[in-house]
């Protein structure tokens, strides 16, 4: 037996084996629409609703499972189902991408945000922030607070600390203590 799920059209099996990952797992409990047994393959479908919190749902649970290949799959397959994008949606793939050491393709999942109009709140900027001075990318991060404050969206501890480790590695101190008010 094996398990198929589909996301906005005819049924995909997940992977080579017909199993689903611990990561969907959750989001077809949660956004279970129709069980059935299809009599051609012997397998269980289960067919999922394709919106934005669906999606949320399964990029958050790969992200917490490290799992972020994944996330990026279900980032693209949301972009060209033309499902609505959040901040919610870009914030966890930039996590799940920054613990993996892939922060480019967390700051490319940003831009899409942009392009598609999403207003970045604190979160996504923050996450877009951390991400690049743990990878050693000061200079992006201090141009994305700069894009953070032209945005007027505030900043607080956790902004201030990737910062202020930012700055540490481009040796701006100065810099650090203009944004502290100092």
């Amino acid at each position: 037996a094996c398990i198929q799920l589909g996301i906005g059209g005819p049924p995909k099996a997940l992977d080579q084996q017909g199993r689903v990952p611990p990561c969907m797992i959750h989001v077809m409990i949660e956004q279970l629409r129709l069980l059935r047994l299809d009599a051609a393959t012997r397998c269980v479908v289960i067919e999922v609703e394709s919106n934005t919190i669906t999606f949320n749902a399964a990029i958050s649970a790969c992200e917490k499972g490290g799992n972020w290949d994944r996330v990026l799959q279900l980032f693209c397959l949301m972009a060209q189902s033309n499902v609505e994008l959040d901040t919610i949606t870009v914030s966890a793939g930039i996590s799940a991408c920054k613990e993996s050491g892939e922060w480019e393709k967390g700051l490319q999942m940003f831009r899409v945000m942009l392009q598609r109009q999403v207003e970045p709140n604190k979160i996504a900027f923050n996450t877009a922030i951390s991400a690049c001075t743990e990878s050693g990318e000061w200079e992006m991060a201090l141009r994305l607070h700069s894009m953070m404050s032209q945005s007027e969206v505030e900043s607080d501890l956790i902004t201030f600390e990737a910062i202020a480790g930012a700055s540490e590695q481009g040796d701006q101190q100065k810099m650090v203590l203009h944004f502290c008010g100092v």
